[in-house]
This record gives C-alpha cells, sequence and structure tokens, in this order.
C-alpha cells in the first residue's frame, strides 16, 4: 500500500496520496485518508494488481527453478544447513551428491582445524 500511497511507484504515478490514520472510536478504529472514496478505490486496484503481479512472477522463477529447489531440499534434508558456497552450486546446476560431498569435504577440512587447534592448546607434541 505505501508503494503506492506513499512512495508513487505504481501506474497511479508518484503522486503521494498521505497516510491512512487510524480513528478511535468507541470500540473499534476507522481510518481517515485524504483522497475520494473514488481514488481509494483505484489505489485498492493498483495494491491487488501489484501483489497478483508478484505473485505471478514467484510462481514462475519457482517453476523455472524446480528442480534446483529440489536439490536444495534433498541437501538441506540430510545435512539441516548449507553454506553459500554450497547454495551457489546448486545455483550453477550442481546434484545433491555433489553439494553433500562438498559439506562433507567442509566439515572434514574444520574438524582437522580443530583437532590441530585443540592440540596446540593444550600443549601436546604434534610429532609424537
Amino acid at each position: 500500500r505505501k508503494m503506492v500511497t506513499e512512495w508513487g511507484m505504481s501506474d497511479l504515478g508518484p503522486v503521494y496520496y498521505g497516510t491512512d490514520h487510524e480513528i478511535f472510536l468507541g470500540r473499534d478504529y476507522g481510518a481517515s485518508h485524504a483522497y475520494s472514496e473514488d481514488m481509494a478505490a483505484k489505489i485498492d486496484g493498483e495494491v491487488n494488481r501489484l501483489v497478483e503481479e508478484a505473485h505471478k512472477k514467484a510462481k514462475e522463477i519457482i517453476s523455472a527453478n524446480m528442480d534446483k529447489m529440489d536439490t536444495m531440499v534433498r541437501v538441506l534434508i540430510e545435512c539441516e544447513t548449507i553454506y553459500a558456497e554450497e547454495v551457489q552450486m546448486i545455483m550453477n546446476g550442481a546434484s545433491a551428491t555433489e553439494v553433500k560431498q562438498s559439506l562433507e569435504k567442509r566439515y572434514a577440512d574444520k574438524n582437522t582445524k580443530n583437532d590441530l587447534n585443540d592440540k596446540s592448546s593444550t600443549g601436546e607434541n604434534q610429532n609424537e
């Protein structure tokens, strides 16, 4: 609604229509605005059009990338966490198996680093 009434981001043009002001009327709140009921209907229509367009575009994007979404779901079900590098792999078309292997390598590398840090902080000799 703000895109249409305050920021001028619609086909109604770059016009500021003001904000709705809530008025307490005893038990309920009412709204007052500085434009006619006809303009309110146009604003409602424009808000509806923007929402419908965004919904349509979101569905198109999801449909076009369903294979990537399925891969991401499979990886998340098994690994619970993925990182930006793995998301990028998925977006570039990597399979779930390739992504899981990348995660396994990441975890192995992290565990190796942690083991080395633990040994150096406890003073253990790494050459023993």
